[in-house]
């Protein structure tokens, strides 16, 4: 709310400067009103962006400002109550979207997170079957060094299927390792984005 003195339109009065300025050119403008500040003053009103309202409470030829000051109190308080409901309704709208989009964001990374352990199984019977070939590959090691008859040849043979034994074991056939379920990274922005996108959702909420 502010208060603003107006102004009176008076007609202008020609002054020996401007019209010897018409007279020198034509186009010369003179005013036809003067604006001068008035004894009247105006209440105006401002919205939540801070522009003025369009119709002002001020002084009339018939009624003083202070005249309506009950009035003008009363409308106050009508537009205050409701920019208190229409604020009151805006956090209200946030809260829910703020609730929405988080919810929206526990179901992409529940479908990014059963996505990705579907791969690491794929990847773990993936690579417990290559273990099976290898294991294969090694018996045949195995039989080809007991048929060498140099002591030191069939020597470095065995070692080499010892050690590539030993790795299949160990590194290859995730069988060899403790069985639990794979712990998954958090997605990243990107992974989030397309799970919530595979969702049917937007992209709004990430971070």
């Amino acid at each position: 709310m502010s208060i603003k003195q107006l102004q009176d339109q008076l007609p202008h009065e020609p002054t020996a400067q401007e019209l010897a300025r018409q007279k020198q050119w034509e186009w010369a403008h003179i005013p036809k009103y003067d604006h001068v500040p008035s004894e009247r003053l105006a209440i105006l009103t401002h919205d939540a962006a801070n522009y003025p309202s369009e119709k002002p409470w001020a002084d009339t030829k018939t009624r003083r400002l202070e005249d309506r000051l009950v009035d003008i109190l009363a409308a106050f308080n009508t537009w205050v109550a409701a920019d208190t409901d229409r604020r009151e309704r805006q956090r209200i709208e946030a809260e829910e979207s703020a609730k929405r989009l988080e919810l929206e964001n526990q179901q992409a990374r529940a479908a990014y997170v059963e996505h990705t352990l579907g791969e690491m199984l794929q990847a773990d019977a993936a690579a417990w079957e290559s273990a099976q070939r290898l294991r294969g590959y090694v018996d045949a090691l195995r039989r080809r060094a007991g048929t060498i008859e140099d002591d030191q040849e069939r020597a470095a043979a065995d070692a080499w299927a010892d050690w590539s034994e030993r790795y299949v074991d160990q590194v290859i056939d995730p069988l060899g390792r403790p069985l639990r379920q794979p712990e998954v990274p958090e997605p990243s922005g990107k992974d989030l984005g397309e799970f919530r996108r595979k969702l049917g959702f937007g992209r709004n909420g990430l971070w």
